[in-house]
């Protein structure tokens, strides 16, 4: 006779995916990983006095981080690219300074748990039609 702990229950009660499901989730998890367009691991050379461009960039460091039907373009989300794009906003008078750095500094701190309503607000800013962010991904 043996003793079922709490983990080996669970694990009992869990369905068993059928291959059609398996097959739906790794396209699912594809589709999240997969970026249309260019991807790239350092920012492109920032313009003096370019708002949209760091409302693009921005947006496309979140792609990483967020779970959405299309994504377009990346930039990996990295210390110095947060960094240099911090100092970049804070050298311009932007309109939307204060809303970058709000973001920019919360990234800065590591702390991502809102990543995905800062997508849909960069996007929003873009005017977005296609790729609203519905979830985070996991790490």
């Amino acid at each position: 006779m043996s003793a079922d702990g709490p983990a080996e229950k669970e694990a009992q009660n869990k369905p068993i995916q059928t291959k059609e499901e398996a097959k739906v989730n790794d396209e699912f998890l594809q589709r999240q990983i997969k970026v249309n367009g260019e991807s790239n691991t350092e920012l492109p050379a920032l313009i003096v006095g370019n708002e949209p461009q760091v409302t693009e960039m921005m947006h496309q460091m979140t792609h990483q981080k967020v779970v959405a039907d299309e994504k377009w373009g990346a930039i990996e989300m990295t210390p110095d690219n947060i960094a240099a794009l911090k100092k970049h906003v804070m050298e311009n008078d932007f309109k939307s300074e204060a809303f970058f750095l709000e973001i920019l500094d919360r990234w800065e701190s590591g702390n991502f748990d809102k990543v995905d309503k800062d997508h849909n607000a960069l996007w929003r800013a873009q005017e977005g039609t296609i790729g609203i962010a519905y979830d985070l991904m996991t790490e």
